[in-house]
């Protein structure tokens, strides 16, 4: 200890803001149930962390080995911790730090969990950033997080060490969309961010339709992943803004939607991350390529078509005719 002063810097009056994440940002709700399982040859009974596809879902993993989140880098998501085990956890996430949202109380009726309460937001004390969260019996506590930083494997677990070594240690994996490798959940990675070059910015698989000439009206039928639309078209269109059209109809429809199906027009051309399974025009106008095809002409032209056939064909036998006559 010597004689030079301290720091005598005055202290803060007030500490700097804390980003509060919104909820409404999150892409997915994950669902982990705390349960006391069955035993093995080494205990009667296995502490365990399982994931489900919702509240009282399917089973997606029960194991170290067996991942089911695959959090992408720079999503947030919710995930809900649910204690059907009886004696409280101390959950802790690694990479990243959460926000506690709420806790709600729930009972179980014929081994399915029914909330029974109200969802309350957490303390003072337990508003603040956290990587680790205690979870009550008969509790459902949601954390909210954003997963960012680095790719790969990382645990999360009960903090209670005879718990961790039971089968309540889980991992979960990040994957980062546009670094070339193709990882779990992603359709394609061609190492950029970018959509319209048959891998889109959330690497998923891109189709895509082009549209040339212009509408005399009429309509053209797209069928995406299965989901037939009619978009109809009027005479003075350019094909840039048919594709238009039929890229909103694809957005718009409420099934492809709820399926993650988006698209988008650049130009003539339609891009969507769903599959152009067909496509068909009944506009004379109009002419589309780069899917299965099924041309319609209008009924004035079929006729032309077929008269110059049957005159072509007039034609040729009457000049065989004449060579046969000749020789």
């Amino acid at each position: 200890v010597g004689s030079a002063a301290g720091h005598t810097t005055p202290i803060p009056g007030a500490l700097r803001p804390m980003e509060v994440l919104d909820e409404g940002d999150s892409v997915a709700d994950r669902y982990l149930e705390l349960i006391k399982g069955a035993g093995d040859v080494c205990s009667d009974f296995t502490w365990e962390v399982v994931s489900t596809d919702g509240l009282n879902g399917a089973v997606l993993g029960r194991h170290w080995n067996d991942r089911s989140e695959f959090p992408r880098l720079g999503d947030t998501e919710v995930w809900s911790f649910i204690n059907r085990s009886g004696m409280v956890h101390p959950m802790h996430m690694h990479l990243v730090f959460f926000q506690v949202l709420d806790r709600e109380a729930f009972t179980e009726v014929d081994f399915q969990v029914v909330p029974s309460g109200t969802r309350v937001a957490p303390p003072a004390y337990e508003s603040g950033w956290k990587d680790t969260v205690q979870v009550n019996p008969d509790e459902i506590v949601r954390v909210i997080a954003r997963f960012e930083d680095y790719a790969g494997l990382f645990p999360y677990h009960c903090h209670i060490l005879e718990h961790e070594d039971h089968e309540m240690m889980r991992q979960f994996q990040t994957v980062e969309c546009g670094n070339a490798v193709l990882e779990p959940t992603e359709e394609c990675d061609d190492g950029n961010l970018v959509d319209g070059d048959g891998c889109s910015a959330d690497c998923l698989v891109e189709d895509s339709l082009w549209v040339s000439g212009e509408a005399e009206g009429g309509s053209v039928d797209v069928t995406v992943d299965g989901v037939p639309l009619s978009v109809a078209t009027v005479f003075g269109q350019t094909s840039s803004q048919v594709a238009a059209a039929i890229a909103a109809a694809i957005e718009a429809d409420p099934t492809l939607s709820a399926a993650g199906v988006t698209a988008f027009a650049s130009g003539d051309q339609v891009v969507t991350t769903g599959t152009i399974d067909s496509a068909e025009s009944f506009d004379p106008g109009l002419f589309l390529s780069g899917v299965p095809l099924v041309p319609v002409l209008s009924s004035w032209i079929a006729w032309v078509a077929v008269v110059s056939l049957i005159l072509l064909t007039a034609m040729m036998a009457l000049g065989r005719g004449r060579a046969d006559r000749l020789v």
